[in-house]
């Protein structure tokens, strides 16, 4: 058992390359850690249980760790909580499942309800040098974290189906990744209708590669596109986005230096542009140091 802020991502599915460990705007910023399977990270209690070979059972309990009481962050035991369990079938792969207890959001007509997100995946690595993840989370309910009667905009809970794949091929290594966002609300629609039910499909997917010279030397390329309805929830014009980029690194002997290109498409950087369809570009700089 562990208490306290606890980060070890011990379920975690990642599609963590390229981009993701420099800037993260744009669509990278929701295809990376946890993109496969969550994690059972959790401020408050982690209990871990091994009782065979190869299974693993999970389970977070939130803790409000700023007062004396240490009491359940929600009043009802079980909200927010997490279970997770996996188990790897030797020379195959790993199979994950699990739990995510929520607080209550609201159903269409702004009442609120009780749901829990379910999640499954399974990562292949049978074959020499592939690895191959693909998850799916679930929600019990179809809910809005908005209430439907609130003037703020809405945002869904939706299901979810994701896939990442990597490839080495001695110094080069290959990625590629899918996400879908499935019954996604078009918001859109949801004004010009006045109808909360309004929905699409959300699609992303990006593609990169890695590769390792000689003196610590390394380079790396991706690039990544989601339509309008997986990165913004809605049809409308200038809110898809494209993100592209390429970098070099050096490693010495306790760190790392570096310096990329990244842009991206229909002001989707840091810092807002004038127009919705400006393109916005970073030279991030990486310096790594360890002692």
């Amino acid at each position: 058992m562990k208490i306290g802020q606890i980060d070890d991502n011990v379920t975690r599915g990642d599609a963590a390359w390229g981009l993701w460990n420099w800037a993260r705007f744009g669509v990278v910023s929701s295809m990376g850690e946890g993109f496969t399977f969550p994690d059972g990270d959790v401020t408050g209690a982690q209990i871990l249980v091994t009782p065979i070979e190869g299974l693993k059972l999970l389970v977070g309990l939130p803790l409000s760790l700023t007062d004396t009481s240490n009491t359940m962050v929600s009043t009802e035991l079980g909200h927010k909580a997490t279970y997770f369990a996996t188990y790897t079938l030797k020379d195959i792969g790993t199979v994950k499942a699990g739990v995510q207890c929520a607080d209550k959001a609201y159903n269409k007509d702004g009442d609120k309800v009780d749901y829990a997100v379910i999640d499954a995946a399974f990562d292949l690595t049978a074959v020499k040098n592939l690895y191959v993840s693909v998850g799916t989370s679930i929600p019990t309910a179809t809910v809005y974290t908005v209430s439907s009667t609130s003037a703020s905009g809405y945002a869904k809970v939706v299901p979810q189906v994701n896939g990442y794949v990597s490839y080495v091929l001695d110094a080069l290594t290959l990625h590629a990744a899918v996400g879908t966002k499935i019954n996604q609300m078009d918001n859109k629609e949801v004004i010009s209708e006045s109808d909360i039910e309004k929905s699409g499909f959300g699609l992303a997917f990006g593609i990169g590669a890695d590769y390792a010279f000689d003196n610590n030397v390394g380079a790396f390329v991706d690039f990544r596109y989601a339509n309008s309805i997986y990165e913004n929830a809605t049809t409308a014009d200038n809110s898809d986005n494209m993100t592209f980029g390429a970098g070099i690194t050096k490693g010495y002997s306790n760190g790392v230096f570096g310096i990329a290109f990244e842009g991206t498409t229909n002001n989707s950087g840091y810092y807002s542009l004038k127009n919705a369809d400006d393109f916005a570009w970073a030279i991030p700089i990486k310096f790594e140091y360890s002692f």
